[in-house]
């Protein structure tokens, strides 16, 4: 290895040999050049970077074997430090596309002139590459922050604004330096300020809000306009978290809510208005009945009276619970069954028989026009059996038992425990007008099967589909 000597006095080689050692161990290139640019010495570092050895490198020029080129490259910063005398550092790319931290020092005799450079190189391509990544993703996200047509904003803890969006300016009226003069919560009505720091707390607990909120932002005009908001926490590793914040006007959405909102509400008033009068019409027709009942010597005109009052309190009734429970399509069956029971125990029963009557299964839910139809097939089966089944003085027990079906359908067993029926009944056959009506409610209305037993007692079997759309869920 060659080493340049000067007729100065004060060269030491053991000094030198101690720092070639020290050279060699440093993790950055490092080449001592003659002023025309020629390589006198490298240590370790920068021969395995180039993949040569010391005799091969010896002699050659810094552009031969860093840019494999033939001439020197323009504006060369080793020619600055020739020319000046002064240290100079630059950034540059080799052939094989890696940056550099060049940092070029004159080497000096003791007459003050340059007599060589020592290069001093530092690999910073990965660096380069990181910052070039993140320059691109702060562009793209410059770029979707500002160009977004949802207001975007990043405010600090205390909710004072850092960044704002275009689009939020402009929903707001504001100008950018108004606006970053302002808190979050400034915008934002005294009520709901409990809702604001409750979501500010689950942002800093969890990092993320679990569902987006409604706020009324007010404008700079006085406006109150309603936004739906969604934020999530940006961590700083030397600072507090920033909250980055994505709203979008509501207020045409919210303006449609309630009006869909009093519609209904008109249609709901609507709705009980028109079952309470129709409730009220049943028990005046029911009330004309008992009365005439009353009157007349009639045994037989007064069961009439007495069943088709029955009739019409069992459609009076559905009513009644339309009316109390607000919900207009359905009835929930069981529930029912057990106000309509209680009816007709209070009509049919007297104190010398004991006749019990139980409601099993599971709660059904059916749509009006079907509940009216099933309720008046079940009053005939339970009239029935309390007029029938069970002579005076014979104590028994009316079970009526509710099942849902697969595929939507439903089952409902009336069984009593009575006399049941008489052999030579056939029921296909009968006119009687209370079977005649149970027939055609379940057939025709209910599109449904009716079967009746009458061994150990009877049993009335009703089976039909639950209509779709027919109200049922």
């Amino acid at each position: 290895m060659k080493v340049i000597r000067t007729k100065k006095k004060g060269y030491q080689p053991a000094s030198w040999q101690q720092g070639e050692i020290i050279l060699h161990a440093l993790t950055a290139p490092v080449t001592y050049l003659d002023p025309n640019r020629r390589i006198i010495w490298m240590n370790q570092r920068g021969l395995n970077y180039l993949n040569l050895t010391a005799s091969e490198i010896e002699g050659a020029r810094c552009y031969e074997v860093w840019q494999k080129r033939l001439t020197p490259c323009p504006s060369c910063p080793l020619q600055e430090v020739l020319e000046t005398g002064q240290t100079r550092e630059a950034e540059i790319t080799t052939a094989d596309g890696r940056i550099w931290n060049l940092r070029a020092h004159p080497v000096l005799d003791e007459e003050g002139k340059t007599v060589g450079v020592v290069e001093v190189r530092q690999d910073i391509t990965e660096r380069k590459k990181m910052e070039l990544a993140w320059r691109e993703s702060e562009e793209r996200f410059r770029a979707i922050f500002e160009r977004s047509l949802l207001c975007v904003y990043i405010h600090d803890l205390s909710g004072r604004f850092l960044e704002v969006n275009e689009a939020m300016l402009h929903l707001l009226g504001y100008s950018r330096d108004e606006l970053l003069s302002l808190n979050w919560t400034s915008l934002l009505e005294e009520k709901q300020l409990p809702r604001a720091f409750m979501v500010l707390n689950e942002l800093i607990k969890t990092g993320r809000q679990k569902e987006p909120c409604e706020f009324q932002w007010r404008c700079k005009d006085g406006r109150k306009i309603w936004i739906e908001a969604e934020a999530c926490l940006i961590p700083r590793w030397d600072e507090l978290p920033l909250i980055l914040g994505v709203a979008h006007d509501i207020s045409r959405r919210k303006e449609m809510e309630q009006k869909l909102l009093a519609s209904l509400e008109e249609k709901e008033i609507l709705l009980r208005e028109i079952h309470h009068r129709v409730k009220n019409n049943l028990q005046v027709i029911s009330s004309l009945l008992d009365l005439r009942a009353m009157r007349t010597q009639d045994k037989r005109l007064r069961e009439l009276c007495e069943e088709a009052r029955a009739k019409i309190q069992t459609m009076a009734l559905i009513h009644t619970h339309i009316y109390q429970s607000g919900e207009f399509t359905r009835i929930a069956l069981k529930n029912y069954l057990r106000d309509l029971i209680h009816y007709l125990a209070q009509i049919h029963s007297d104190k010398k028989r004991a006749i019990t009557v139980e409601i099993t299964g599971e709660e059904i839910k059916l749509s009006v026009n079907q509940a009216m139809a099933l309720a008046l097939v079940i009053n005939e089966a339970i009239a029935n059996a309390y007029k029938h089944a069970f002579p005076e003085g014979l104590a028994g027990k009316i079970i009526i038992d509710l099942q849902r079906r697969e595929q939507d359908s439903v089952c409902i067993r009336i069984k009593d425990n009575g006399v049941g029926l008489p052999d030579n009944l056939n029921f296909e056959q009968t006119t009687t007008l209370g079977w005649k009506l149970m027939r055609h409610l379940v057939t025709d209305q209910l599109r449904g099967r009716l079967e009746i037993r009458g061994k150990d007692g009877t049993e009335v079997k009703i089976e039909f589909p639950i209509i779709k759309g027919g109200e049922y869920g």
